[in-house]
């Protein structure tokens, strides 16, 4: 697999990374929580090591999953996620972005 670096930061991740979003919400029904784990694991006996998430799918089991099935293989992935969001009204909550998007 390719690997590409994120910025001046030196972390390097596959080229190809899982978003993992449909696992539990967006494209139909939830999938099956041991599927998911195995294609997590598949992916990255593949090379994929860039993995995206977010507490508000689900919300917040989401993640949950993500982390279980990583768990054994945490030290050769990188997780990726977005927080501060509100699960009920999905508006952002705890931080101020209005000043870094102008």
């Amino acid at each position: 697999m390719e690997k590409r670096l994120l910025g001046k930061s030196g972390l390097e991740v596959s080229a190809m990374g899982l978003r993992c979003m449909g696992m539990s919400v967006c494209y139909g029904p939830a999938q099956d929580k041991q599927k998911m784990i195995a294609l997590l694991h598949a992916a990255v006996e593949r090379g994929v090591s860039l993995f995206d998430t977010a507490e508000v799918y689900g919300p917040f089991t989401h993640e949950e999953h993500v982390a279980e099935g990583l768990r054994t293989v945490r030290e050769r992935v990188i997780i990726a996620t977005k927080f501060g969001f509100d699960p009920q009204t999905r508006e952002r909550r705890g931080l101020n972005w209005d000043g870094y998007l102008r």
